[in-house]
């Protein structure tokens, strides 16, 4: 439910920023920003050309702090010239710069804290924190984490909770997604089966859709739906295979 609620708000906003956390790089310093860095030079990974270029009006000693996060060797001599403590300001300072150059208001969208490294997450605290960021609706989503507490002001913060669907919440879902078709036992037997999740509820739904005819008992969890869904891809599932060791 989480991302769709950002998703709905991003509908809302002309100008929207996604910067987002995953499991697999939460060690991996300013990872979200690396990314974003990334999709905003067009190259992965970018070179010092690209980043001047694309930033431009920000200064040289910012590019050089944008260089340093992105492993660029031109961001290597603030190593040498800045203390940590000056080099970690220097760069909340320049990667916060770089987001208000390319977009000076509208929604910024910082998905899945739960994942997000603790330097990633002291450039959040500092966004949070300036007085620029009057200028933008920022959305953070998170799953329950007492580090993400810690770590950020929670006086500038209002939460909100999202709990599992209630059955009639859920119902209301699956007769929009059915048009209102569904049959009742089906209806129930889904419902009971994804636990209130929205995400649950979608995929099953899907899954019955695809294949109406096929009779077969709703799976115990998201895995197995998934794991099902690739079973169903046939010939195409080899090639599956060697992306996900690819990656």
């Amino acid at each position: 439910g989480k991302t769709a609620v950002a998703q709905q708000l991003a509908t809302q906003e002309k100008r929207t920023t996604l910067f987002g956390a995953d499991g697999v790089h939460r060690n991996a310093s300013y990872h979200p920003f690396i990314r974003w860095l990334s999709r905003q030079t067009g190259r992965n990974p970018p070179d010092f050309s690209d980043v001047s270029a694309r930033f431009s009006a920000l200064e040289e000693t910012a590019q050089q702090a944008l260089a340093l996060i992105l492993g660029l060797p031109q961001g290597q001599r603030l190593l040498t010239e800045r203390s940590n403590v000056a080099l970690k300001v220097l760069i909340e300072n320049s990667l916060w710069d770089a987001i208000q150059n390319l977009q000076p208001h509208g929604l910024l969208v910082f998905e899945d804290l739960h994942w997000m490294d603790n330097a990633s997450l002291g450039v959040l605290n500092h966004i949070i924190q300036s007085k620029e960021a009057k200028n933008y609706q920022i959305v953070l989503t998170s799953r329950d984490d007492t580090r993400i507490g810690g770590l950020l002001t929670a006086g500038k913060i209002n939460t909100i909770p999202l709990g599992p669907l209630s059955s009639n919440e859920a119902t209301q879902l699956l007769n929009a997604l059915s048009h209102g078709l569904m049959a009742p036992h089906q209806r129930a037997m889904m419902i009971d089966h994804a636990a209130g999740i929205p995400l649950f509820i979608e995929q099953l739904f899907q899954r019955d859709a695809a294949q109406p005819n096929r009779r077969r008992d709703v799976p115990g969890s998201l895995k197995d739906l998934l794991a099902e869904q690739i079973d169903n891809t046939g010939p195409a599932k080899p090639v599956l295979q060697c992306a996900a060791v690819i990656g």
